[in-house]
């Protein structure tokens, strides 16, 4: 009873010990009988119903991956007024005092929680995504081998300095033949997808004497599996110099889009593991970073190294040109569609996860410099081979 009392006591923010004699006397209470770290409680001990079924996280609450302790780490956090299936609690030596294990996975600071008589319910977050574009890139899980390389006809654009098209975008020209002279036998709409049945110069034929400049065109090819990434794992490539991402399951590929990356090379080389995902955040540039921007509720952001991410533009509409800071961009069901694919897993309700080390999705970013890049740590460090 004693335990009960102190821990029902300390997880409720309205109660405080009184002046005097008595605030001596519960302290003293409080510190004699509070449970070691570890302690397996119950309900009875947090003062919660025997009918809890659920617990509702009362604010945005973080996920630690065990109950936390020095050795604890953060690795994620849950919307508020989200309720979750839970399995223990145990006492702990700090401010929190107690932490409940959630499903599917975590523990949370019982301050954070409530118990509830109702089932579990978690939402799909966020609720509303702006979207710049109805653009989407290809499934590529039935795709025959035979359709590689493709491309999508993108016409060069940049970007002026309140981030809109430098002009409205234009459809394509095919030609008789390879040459700029040859004579325009038909357009492509902009974005188009077409086979690249060969080369000749700087142009690719698409069909029976139908040739288009490689310039207006975003070529995907097939990449090897980098050392290192596993014939089970997923993974993501982007090549830097066609703006393509095309990302993998093992040596399957599964999805292909045109992207952003950042102009002027702002995007670093490198072979780098997800971190962290987040469903939706703010995105904000370093104070000392001479090119800002400040993009508020940036939905589906994948970070592979500090300042840098894959995630959603609604800003733009500039796919398959060079248009960012520094960030690989793209369009918003692009941006869902990777971040549902690529680990860590991020659980309905969760408003961000993070990975253990060495766990997070691959991502190559590569151009023809460097076409087989090093693997670098979060902060842009080679790893040692």
């Amino acid at each position: 009873m004693a335990a009960t009392l102190t821990l029902a006591l300390a997880l409720d923010p309205s109660a405080r010990a009184g002046d005097g004699e008595q605030g001596r006397d519960r302290h003293h209470h409080h510190h004699r009988h509070r449970p070691a770290a570890g302690t397996p409680l119950t309900l009875d001990d947090l003062g919660w119903p025997a009918t809890t079924r659920s617990v509702r996280t009362r604010v945005a609450a973080k996920v630690y991956d065990v109950a936390k302790t020095s050795h604890g780490h953060r690795i994620g956090k849950i919307a508020e007024d989200q309720r979750l299936a839970w399995t223990e609690i145990v006492a702990s030596r700090d401010r929190c005092k107690a932490y409940v294990a959630i499903e599917p996975r975590g523990w949370v600071c019982a301050r954070d929680l409530a118990p509830s008589d109702d089932a579990p319910a978690t939402e799909v977050l966020p609720h509303r995504a702006r979207a710049s574009t109805e653009f989407a890139g290809l499934d590529l899980t039935a795709w025959p081998e035979a359709v590689w390389p493709f491309a999508w006809a993108v016409e060069p654009q940049k970007k002026a300095k309140d981030g809109a098209a430098t002009r409205a975008a234009r459809p394509v020209d095919v030609r008789a033949a390879p040459a700029r002279d040859a004579a325009v036998v038909r357009t492509l709409a902009p974005r188009a997808v077409v086979p690249v049945l060969d080369t000749e110069g700087d142009f690719a034929r698409i069909g029976p004497d139908e040739w288009v400049a490689v310039r207006d065109l975003r070529i995907a090819r097939r990449a090897a599996r980098p050392d290192g990434v596993g014939a089970d794992e997923r993974w993501i490539d982007v090549d830097v110099d066609q703006q393509v991402l095309i990302a993998y399951d093992g040596d399957t590929p599964a999805y292909a889009t045109i992207v952003s990356t950042g102009h002027h090379g702002g995007t670093p080389v490198g072979i780098y593991r997800i971190d962290r995902k987040d469903v939706q955040r703010t995105m904000r540039s370093p104070p000392d970073w001479v090119d800002g921007w400040d993009y508020k509720d940036v939905p589906f952001g994948l970070r592979f190294r500090e300042h840098f991410w894959l995630h959603a533009a609604y800003w733009h509409d500039l796919f398959g040109n060079a248009v960012s800071i520094g960030c690989v961009n793209l369009a918003t069901e692009d941006a869902r569609w990777v971040f549902g694919f690529a680990e860590p897993a991020v659980p309905p309700g969760w408003l961000e996860a993070r990975a253990a080390d060495g766990k997070g999705s691959a991502v190559r970013i590569r151009d023809r410099r460097h076409p087989d890049p090093p693997w670098k740590d979060f902060d842009g460090k080679r790893l040692e081979d």
